[in-house]
């Protein structure tokens, strides 16, 4: 999991609406139904997080614009559209470099031979932050269209496409629709991008949750020009994705690297407005990768044998639960799957949770114990409550507290009349919790989840601990 510090942990002095600071949580990843936001099937029990979320585009909003050419050095082609990374665990001996003067970081990655040191971050690769820049992109795109969700405010959803407009379409500043550069090695032999460097892009699915909520909800600033110019981009990237051979081999990876390839490319294709596609993707991966990922004591032992093991089983099970929520919103039902092994994503989450985590941030972990919970159900509230346990009562101020529904908010009450949010550029607005936001327009209905739940019998109350929704994957 990529933080960027300058801006993933902006500490918000305007437009957040309250006295308190905070920083936006980056998770590894996660998409949102559009039509739970749009249909109006959240309650008042989720207002501390409306409010988190409404906050989080305002701090993300004081670092845009976000662009592939802002960085300090060109990728080897020259050619300022092209995304370059470093990867991340790599480090120089520069014993055979035969220089006679210190070189500079950029003349060591060209010349000094490099190694890997899995799990120990080398701080010059963020020299170059393409991946910190998608990663807030990302997470701009999906709070600000949240926002503009939940207050209906257009302040928010130009705010998107303004964001979309610099990193993909600008003349100044778009992308090349490849990534052919990402995560090089470095050394003589190390100038050309690697596989693993597809994952830089893993937030993918944030950005078609921003982008489906706005487009299914005709939000303002949106329109079938600038859509159709998305789409053409997309449509490039796509080819590149599935055919070069950097990326065919990050496909075959069997931990958490080919799960996020898989969420990456049903993302895509549901940006391309191609659901038979994306299904097909999701699909794909419950009937291959996913098959040898998980024992049936819930262990991933791909993510468990690496040096963070609590990180990454945590950050495989955020993959998985992405594609699963990306393949039921196209269409393709992965939920019931069981591995060869015979793991399942419930068992997974019960081991992750009594897995400990060591120098690993813990909080990684619980927005997607919160998504097992609204998925499968938690009738006897196992998951709210260890939640509740863990955070002592702050899970249900977490923005995935709002789309990991139903779920119980374990008594402790959201206390709050109203959402605070940008009206205008330079005024704010009120919403009455529990009012439904004017403007866009209303989703046909999103798709039911036909997930087996977590105990045999699924009770929710209708008051107090429990809330009740129709729709179990709301994404």
């Amino acid at each position: 999991m990529i933080f960027r510090a300058t801006a993933l942990s902006w500490v918000v002095a305007a437009l957040c609406f309250t006295p308190t600071a905070f920083s936006v949580t980056n998770y590894a990843d996660d998409f949102v139904d559009p039509a739970y936001i749009l249909d109006f099937q959240y309650q008042t029990v989720t207002a501390k997080a409306q409010q988190i979320i409404v906050q989080w585009a305002n701090a993300l909003n004081l670092a845009s614009p976000w662009s592939v050419t802002s960085k300090k050095y060109l990728a080897p082609s020259g050619d300022k559209h092209d995304y370059m990374s470093w990867r991340p665990y790599y480090w120089p001996n520069c014993t055979n470099a035969g220089n006679t003067t210190v070189l500079t970081v950029d003349e060591m990655f060209k010349t000094c031979d490099y190694y890997n040191v899995d799990g120990a971050l080398n701080p010059d690769a963020r020299l170059i932050n393409n991946v910190g820049d998608f990663d807030d992109l990302a997470n701009a795109v999906l709070y600000n269209a949240l926002a503009w969700g939940i207050t209906r405010s257009g302040i928010y959803s130009k705010r998107v496409v303004s964001y979309l407009n610099t990193w993909f379409l600008d003349a100044d500043t778009y992308m090349n629709p490849n990534l052919n550069y990402a995560q090089m090695a470095g050394g003589p032999t190390g100038q050309n991008g690697t596989h693993t460097g597809v994952l830089d892009l893993k937030c993918m699915a944030k950005i078609c949750a921003g982008v489906e909520l706005l487009r299914q909800g005709n939000a303002e600033g949106w329109n079938s020009t600038f859509d159709a110019s998305l789409q053409g981009w997309v449509t490039q990237y796509i080819s590149w994705i599935t055919t070069d051979s950097i990326a065919v081999e990050e496909k075959k990876s069997t931990n958490n690297h080919g799960t996020f390839y898989f969420a990456q490319l049903a993302s895509l294709y549901i940006l391309a407005n191609d659901t038979s596609n994306a299904a097909s993707t999701a699909q794909e991966y419950f009937t291959t990768t996913f098959m040898a990922q998980i024992n049936a004591d819930g262990d991933q032992p791909l993510e468990s044998a690496r040096t963070r093991p609590y990180h990454y089983l945590a950050y495989n099970l955020a993959a998985m639960i992405t594609v699963g929520r990306l393949g039921q919103y196209a269409g393709y039902d992965g939920w019931n799957s069981t591995s060869t092994l015979g793991g399942t994503i419930p068992a997974a989450a019960d081991f992750a949770m009594a897995y400990p985590p060591g120098a690993d941030t813990a909080s990684e972990l619980y927005p997607f114990i919160g998504a097992v919970g609204a998925i499968y159900g938690d009738s006897d509230s196992t998951l709210a409550s260890w939640l509740n346990t863990q955070t002592n009562g702050s899970y249900i101020s977490d923005a995935s507290y709002l789309w990991n529904q139903p779920l119980s908010d374990s008594g402790v009450s959201a206390n709050m009349s109203y959402i605070t949010f940008a009206a205008n550029p330079k005024g704010t607005g009120t919403l009455s919790v529990g009012t439904q936001p004017t403007g866009g327009t209303s989703s046909s209905g999103g798709s039911s989840s036909s997930a087996t739940p977590r105990s045999s019998a699924v009770s929710w109350s209708t008051i107090g601990a429990m809330v009740v929704l129709a729709v179990l994957c709301h994404l």
